[in-house]
């Protein structure tokens, strides 16, 4: 007779699990790999918050030198006053331009005039070389004199860091290119250009508010606080 307390053996195929009720060592790897995995993820996520600086709201200066793509310089504040003063006379002239009266149409000339038929699109294949040189000749093509964000691109792909890093800082809230300009400040201005990860810690959070559902956005703020940590990250 088998002795009593004797440890029982498994039936070849049987699921039941040895006297003592042990976690199999299949299941045990896998949730010590889950639980490292979930804290490396916090760590990542959460250790550059708690280490960099909070969203600095304080207007950029605006005495900050601005050099135009014609070559021309002027100060922050002189430029923005300048868009504003042109943002409202535009609004003033499409106020006046609808409250003048439609001319009459005349039915009979709309009649005799014949629409040509549109003409069918035609694929055109670009090898690399040609691609390059358009995506070049748009990298460096002169920006809207009255667009602060894409003036804020162009110094950005001149190395301009001080002006890109004003002008970004100078897109409001609520303005449709405010998340691009906070990733952009975050990744490629101080992560980049000032090499300095944390102080875009908080710029690349305020782009994943303003707009959560962006993948890039998600990609730079992973890059930035990899790069905060000291962990390489391009």
């Amino acid at each position: 007779m088998p002795r009593r307390g004797a440890a029982r053996k498994l039936i070849p195929g049987s699921s039941r699990r040895p006297a003592g009720g042990g976690v199999p060592r299949d299941m045990k790897i896998a949730r010590i790999t889950c639980f490292a995995l979930l804290a490396l993820v916090v760590v990542i996520a959460v250790l550059p918050n708690l280490l960099a600086p909070g969203l600095d709201r304080t207007p950029p200066d605006p005495a900050t030198l601005i050099v135009m793509p014609d070559g021309d310089q002027t100060t922050l504040g002189d430029l923005l006053e300048r868009i504003q003063l042109e943002d409202a006379r535009d609004a003033t002239a499409s106020d006046d331009e609808d409250r003048e009266p439609a001319p009459p149409v005349n039915e009979a000339a709309t009649e005799a005039v014949i629409t040509p038929p549109a003409a069918e699109p035609t694929l055109v294949t670009l090898d690399r070389e040609q691609i390059e040189r358009l995506l070049e000749r748009h990298r460096t093509r002169p920006p809207p004199e009255d667009d602060v964000f894409a003036l804020a691109e162009y110094s950005r792909h001149q190395g301009l860091w001080d002006q890109a890093h004003a002008l970004y800082r100078s897109v409001p809230p609520g303005d449709g290119d405010y998340a691009r300009a906070q990733r952009r400040l975050g990744w490629d201005v101080f992560a980049r250009g000032y090499d300095d990860p944390g102080g875009g810690v908080a710029h690349v959070n305020a782009s994943l508010r303003a707009d959560p559902l962006d993948g890039n956005g998600w990609q730079d703020a992973s890059r930035v606080y990899l790069r905060t940590l000291g962990i390489p990250a391009n």
